[in-house]
């Protein structure tokens, strides 16, 4: 069967059909087949109707004469004749149900096509994973197919840290995530206690990073002469980093 070849549904027991039975007791499985020829031709066009002018091309292409189609489409009730063409009425209401669905198929896929065009970016370059280090630059681990090493439990900790910041309406700038990094290598010594001070800002809610809660109270830390950031302490609710 063609690629291209078109789609109808039709009952398997349709030579059962009294008008079908008749026809068959009439003109036998010759009538039966010119009348699934007819409705494969009517399928197969735009309109779903054929011209009553060209029956002999027909009869010749099949094999049969032009009187035994006329009388197949005319003498049976199977098949309606308006002007100078003939169609079926009951391939057109199985044709109209199939083009509904359709549309509604082109409908939903259109939608879900606009939904995921509307989804957030996959962060890439303009949220990169931090990577430690004692100059404060920004580093994106990447492997081997260019995608970004979450197994550092430190690049995961600011990765939540960035993500918590979003949630607080708060997305940290490059800028912030830089002094983000310098200001925790002031803070702590390990990376175990940069995590544990991330982790303190995403329970306590915090836009900034400070030093660990000792006895109930935050650690006092001052910025640096140069980070070119303005802090804050407590609960405020102004953002650790403010570009300058």
């Amino acid at each position: 069967m063609a690629k291209d070849a078109f789609y109808f549904p039709h009952d398997s027991n349709a030579r059962d059909d009294p008008k079908c039975s008749l026809l068959i007791e009439q003109l036998g499985l010759e009538g039966f087949g010119i009348f699934w020829v007819l409705i494969e031709i009517l399928r197969e066009q735009p309109s779903y109707r054929y011209p009553l002018a060209l029956i002999p091309v027909i009869a010749r292409k099949y094999n049969t004469t032009s009187e035994k189609i006329r009388v197949v489409i005319g003498n049976y009730g199977l098949f309606t004749i308006d002007a100078d063409e003939f169609f079926s009425l009951s391939l057109n209401r199985r044709m109209e149900r199939i083009e509904k669905l359709r549309e509604l198929n082109r409908i939903k896929g259109k939608k879900s096509g606009e939904r995921r065009r509307n989804l957030p970016a996959v962060r890439t370059t303009d949220e990169p994973q931090f990577n430690r280090g004692s100059t404060g630059d920004e580093q994106i681990k990447r492997n081997k197919n260019n995608e970004i090493n979450t197994s550092d439990p430190f690049s995961q900790a600011l990765d939540d840290f960035a993500e918590h910041r979003r949630k607080l309406k708060k997305p940290m700038t490059d800028r912030a995530k830089k002094l983000l990094l310098a200001d925790l290598d002031k803070l702590a010594e390990t990376d175990r206690e940069k995590i544990l001070i991330i982790e303190q800002s995403i329970l306590q809610g915090w836009s900034g990073v400070f030093a660990l809660k000792q006895h109930g109270k935050v650690a006092e830390s001052k910025p640096a002469a140069n980070s070119g950031a303005i802090f804050s302490y407590g609960n405020s609710n102004r953002p650790l980093f403010e570009e300058q």
